[in-house]
């Protein structure tokens, strides 16, 4: 009676949903190929620039390190960095000075430069020779090391210890021990570094030689009076100093000895 309703043509409603799910894949293909294009760009940007120093702090962690290296312009994207990491394996790496980074480095160079791992350390090296006096040891390590403060020099001094020589505390002349030494740069304004290994090689010769055992070991040669191992020390210092030849030794500790048994002075210029 002239009445009608519009009846769509069957499998429209199916081809507008199958037109916006290959809308949807195209465009997430589209996303997906420029994501990996600019993956690919951040992993391999092209020609290396200028060079770059870099140095990575004790304590850092993978993601300081690519912090870093975004922060110098070796790389674009730390956290792509920690991925292509991941995938590509390589560190941990160690603390130090890099100088073989350039900006806009390809990833994989920039790891295969830092598992070769950091510069050696620049070392300063200082020979103190047998016989010299605390005062000389001191002038040659303010010499030598001209950034190190002689009031923080005399400080590291008093505080030295020898464990089995007490009587060193606040003076410790004849335990730092004639040798050569090599001081990192990087810490050569700390002098205390340095005096800890002189009194270190000094306490393994005095093990050697066994000068703990000193007091048992000379248990009656100053007769009633025990020689401590300090005491035993001061006495192989003169012996040094006066001797001329291997045979003059005992024979000058023998009188040294003699004369603290009968409470003589020891009438020695050294």
């Amino acid at each position: 009676d002239g009445e009608f309703v519009a009846v769509r043509p069957e499998g429209s409603t199916r081809s507008r949903w199958l037109f916006a799910a290959l809308l949807f894949v195209g465009v997430l293909l589209i996303g997906v190929l420029a994501g990996g294009a600019w993956v690919r760009q951040q992993i391999n940007p092209g020609d290396p620039g200028d060079p770059v120093e870099l140095t990575i702090p004790t304590g850092a962690t993978t993601a300081d390190i690519a912090r870093l290296l975004e922060e110098k312009g070796v790389i674009g994207n730390p956290t792509v960095f920690e991925w292509y990491l991941r995938f590509a394996g390589g560190g941990p790496f160690r603390a130090g000075d890099y100088t073989d980074l350039r900006q806009n480095m390809a990833m994989g160079d920039v790891i295969e430069v830092l598992d070769a791992g950091p510069l050696p350390p620049e070392i300063e090296r200082v020979t103190f020779r047998e016989g010299l006096w605390l005062s000389e040891t001191r002038q040659i390590i303010l010499d030598t090391f001209p950034s190190v403060e002689p009031d923080a020099l005399d400080l590291a001094l008093f505080f030295l210890r020898v464990p089995g020589l007490p009587e060193i505390d606040g003076n410790p002349e004849g335990v730092l021990f004639p040798a050569t030494y090599d001081v990192q740069k990087a810490t050569s304004d700390d002098p205390a570094i340095l005096l800890d290994q002189m009194v270190a090689a000094f306490e393994a010769a005095a093990q050697r030689q066994g000068l703990y055992d000193a007091t048992a070991k000379l248990q009656g040669a100053a007769g009633d009076r025990p020689i401590t191992p300090y005491e035993a020390l001061i006495v192989a210092s003169m012996v040094e100093a006066e001797a001329r030849t291997e045979e003059d030794r005992p024979r000058i500790a023998r009188v040294i000895y003699n004369r603290i048994k009968n409470d003589m002075r020891l009438d020695i210029d050294a």
